[in-house]
């Protein structure tokens, strides 16, 4: 997968899921995203791009989750 931020902000939506596997959160774009979430765009994309995966592991509050992208 190689994403490029200008689709990735208007066309992905993200799933949030706990390391069980548990849905946590859903969100439409990246817009409902960055409101929770304080990553930049660049960034995130940067993270997918690097891990050549659609999901990723992120920190909030210090606990880990998985956050997974679609198109």
């Amino acid at each position: 997968m190689n994403y490029k931020s200008k689709t990735f902000k208007n066309d992905n939506f993200f799933v949030l899921y706990d390391l069980n596997d548990n849905i946590i959160c859903y969100y439409d774009n990246f817009k409902d995203l960055s409101r929770f979430l304080s990553y930049e765009l660049r960034n995130l994309v940067y993270q997918y791009n690097s891990h050549k995966s659609n999901i990723i592991t992120i920190e909030i509050d210090n606990k880990k989750y998985k956050l997974a992208t679609f198109c």
